[in-house]
C-alpha cells in the first residue's frame, strides 16, 4: 500500500473501493459548486460518465482533473494521489452532494462496529 504515501501500521486496517461512484464523489469534492449538484431529482451519482466531465477540455472549475487518451480519460496512479486526498477533505460535502457516499459510509460503519 505505498502508493498511498504513508506506511500501514494499523493492523485492523479496511480497504474499501467504491468503484462505480469514484468519479462523481471526486466532482463533488473538487466543484462543490458544480451545476450538476442542482438537480434534486438528478442525483450527480446519476449523471452519466462524470469522469467524462471531469476529463472534459472545457471543464475548467476549477481545473480539468483528468487527461484524456484516445478520447477516454486516463486514470492514472499519480491522477488519483493527488484527488482522493480532496474527497477525504471534502466528505461532508461529498456525502451532502452524493447520497451513496453516505450509504457507503453508514454501511462501513456498520460492518466494522461504528469507528470514527
Amino acid at each position: 500500500m505505498t502508493w498511498l504515501g504513508e506506511p500501514v501500521i494499523d493492523e485492523k486496517l479496511v480497504f474499501c473501493i467504491p468503484a462505480d461512484n469514484t468519479e462523481a464523489w471526486v466532482l463533488a469534492a473538487h466543484d462543490i459548486q458544480t451545476a450538476y449538484h442542482d438537480p434534486p431529482d438528478k442525483p450527480l451519482e446519476c449523471v452519466n460518465k462524470p469522469d467524462m466531465i471531469i476529463s472534459n477540455q472545457r471543464y475548467k472549475n476549477p481545473r480539468r482533473l483528468l487527461k484524456r487518451k484516445d478520447g477516454k480519460p486516463k486514470k492514472t496512479r499519480r491522477d488519483y494521489q493527488q484527488l482522493i486526498p480532496v474527497v477525504l477533505d471534502n466528505w461532508e460535502d461529498v456525502k451532502r452532494i452524493c447520497k451513496q457516499a453516505a450509504q457507503f459510509e453508514q454501511d462501513l460503519k456498520a460492518k466494522v462496529g461504528g469507528i470514527e
